[in-house]
């Protein structure tokens, strides 16, 4: 809906990939098939209604470390921040972070990228984000900047869309930029992993 249109999963009956592996026959499901739910998808953010705010999905999402991002009316949205991986830095460049050697999910996948940056200089916060495959060539690229604010530090994100899990992930900070944190997560892209005949199917009758 909106500015979810085609990235969203919904738990209504007429969704037939989440709806069975969420509710199967109990009509409130415990915390941990809510969290399997999460990882399985792939969520990012996790969209509840008070109505629908049960116990075990308060839990789930606590699990998940759940941070409220936006409140309208009686409708909440979460971001989850469970799954980034620290930077190893070692041997590397003060200004380049790498990460490697992943639990990697199949197929079509979602890198997210979170960084905290000090500024040294007016020029403003940037960083690029660079994927490679499993053969050592380039999957994914992505320059993200912004001026810096008067506190001189900010916290930037981006993702990456590739076909297949990285195995490798680059992040560089020009000259004059502190990379104060730094962090990456994989999680499966099952939007686009989703099969358009199979929920063709699932309405022929």
């Amino acid at each position: 809906v909106g500015a979810f249109a085609g990235l969203a999963f919904g738990t209504a009956w007429y969704d037939q990939q989440v709806a069975p592996m969420l509710y199967g026959s109990k009509v409130d499901p415990e915390a941990d098939r809510w969290f399997e739910v999460f990882d399985r998808l792939g969520v990012s953010h996790v969209l509840v209604t008070d109505s629908r705010q049960t116990s075990g999905l308060q839990n789930a999402l606590q699990a998940a470390e759940a941070k409220r991002e936006l409140r309208v009316g009686d409708v909440t949205l979460y971001r989850l921040e469970h799954g980034f991986a620290p930077a190893g830095l070692a041997g590397e460049p003060a200004n380049v972070a790498m990460w490697s050697n992943f639990h990697k999910p199949d197929g079509p996948t979602i890198t997210d990228v979170k960084v905290s940056l000090g500024c040294t200089t007016a020029k403003g916060a940037s960083f690029d984000v660079r994927a490679y495959d499993d053969a050592g060539n380039l999957s994914g690229h992505r320059a993200v900047s912004t001026p810096c604010p008067s506190s001189g530090s900010v916290l930037l994100e981006t993702r990456l869309f590739t076909g297949a899990a990285p195995s490798r992930v680059e992040l560089e900070t020009p000259v004059g930029v502190v990379q104060v944190a730094a962090g990456v997560r994989l999680r499966k892209d099952t939007v686009k992993s989703r099969s358009l005949a199979a929920r063709v199917r699932a309405w022929d009758f």
